[in-house]
């Protein structure tokens, strides 16, 4: 996309703390958070009740049922555990991200992202999707990538401007 003249009609700034990171990072990977909490769940209470009504028909309690169901239990707690540790592993990793500011300027048709590693240039038509959190707008461009917009930082119309997009932009998935 070649460079406008064309005035944004809005513009905002974010800085990327470790706070907005982790806060956009676990709602970026919260399916698929769910789906291991939920599947894992299932699989431990399936097996705690099976043990639990073997139990209760042969009067014999089934260990090692019970110890694999405590241990789904503790998979999920451990995976949750891990992620975040992955998450500050990451965070650390990347020196040029941490606290760097980013400048968004919002034109009708398309968005530009100035960032300490360069500059980029989206239509809105080109964007994966949009997800909105209540501290944040994180705009895809694919589906592992993603730009953090601080809600905290935008204006009122900014807001309502990128729920306009996110509804044309996630209409299309």
């Amino acid at each position: 996309m070649e460079e406008t003249l064309e005035q944004p009609l809005h513009e905002t700034k974010t800085v990327y703390t470790w706070e907005e990171y982790y806060s956009s990072s676990m709602a970026f990977s919260k399916k698929n958070l769910r789906i291991i909490t939920i599947s894992s769940s299932l699989i431990a209470g399936l097996l705690i009740l099976v043990t639990l009504s073997n139990a209760s028909r042969t009067g014999e309690l089934t260990v090692f049922n019970l110890i694999f169901g405590v241990t789904m239990i503790l998979f999920i707690i451990l995976h949750r555990i891990l992620f975040v540790g992955q998450l500050k592993k990451s965070w650390s990793s990347n020196q040029m991200v941490q606290n760097s500011e980013n400048e968004f300027k919002f034109f009708t048709n398309h968005m530009e992202v100035t960032s300490p590693t360069g500059k980029s240039n989206f239509e809105y038509k080109q964007l994966h999707k949009i997800m909105e959190t209540n501290r944040q707008f994180l705009l895809q461009p694919s589906n592992s990538q993603f730009y953090m917009v601080v809600k905290d930082n935008c204006t009122l119309e900014l807001q309502k401007f990128l729920r306009e997009i996110a509804a044309e932009v996630n209409r299309k998935k």
